[in-house]
């Protein structure tokens, strides 16, 4: 499974500028659950619980065995 997280701007194109640009992209959760098949209200509950105990990150996906060549080249 790979997660991505892209941004597209559409409306009016790309400006035709020469000034650096820079953007944030904010995201509230990503949630993963292993194994289960949760209804909506379900994902809710359990991110509502993890938001309660004030968790705002636990990665529990184990690393790929072989590892994933990322095509990112950041």
């Amino acid at each position: 499974m790979s997660i991505n997280f892209n941004l597209w701007f559409i409306v009016g194109g790309a400006i035709k500028s020469g000034e650096p640009r820079s953007y944030q992209e904010d995201v509230d959760w990503v949630f993963f659950e292993s194994g289960s098949v949760l209804a909506p209200a379900e994902v809710e509950s359990r991110v509502a619980s993890l938001r309660r105990r004030a968790v705002k990150f636990r990665d529990t996906v184990p690393a790929p065995k072989p590892a994933l060549d990322s095509p990112c080249n950041f």
